[in-house]
């Protein structure tokens, strides 16, 4: 099964296995709110997205207008990122899921927020904030 939990365990929820384009994001909210260099996120559609269990247990913040951030009252782990213009999308963090799924990494998101002392080492696409953004010149 292709499950997906909170921290504590009180949010389980089920989602496809092969998920949809995997981004890295080092937009200043996603790296505060997990405490990293970059939060790797993945698209899914929200008619994919079951909850298991703890749907009760979840709660929602407006980081910036029409962003919408969706996090476990308990142990306040990030669930899922859900845009007010695109409801039928989700972005949810890797991190939670308990399988190891098929991806691949697309790109790296808003780099213009990228701390200095994280290096990208790797050719992928980079983008000063999303994908349809011109990307960032590397070499």
């Amino acid at each position: 099964m292709n499950t997906g939990s909170c921290h504590c365990g009180a949010i389980q929820f089920e989602v496809p296995k092969k998920l949809g384009n995997v981004n890295l994001c080092y937009c200043g909210t996603c790296r505060k709110l997990n405490g990293s260099a970059f939060s790797a996120v993945a698209m899914v559609e929200a008619k994919d997205f079951h909850f298991l269990n703890g749907q009760d247990s979840m709660a929602v913040y407006e980081s910036t207008p029409g962003k919408m951030r969706f996090y476990c009252t308990k142990c306040h782990a990030p669930v899922y990122v859900q845009l007010q213009s695109k409801p039928e999308q989700l972005r949810i963090r890797l991190g939670l899921l308990d399988f190891e799924p098929e991806v691949t990494i697309s790109s790296h998101i808003w780099v213009k927020e990228k701390p200095q002392w994280y290096r990208i080492n790797d050719n992928l696409p980079q983008y000063p904030e999303f994908p349809d953004s011109a990307p960032v010149q590397t070499s």
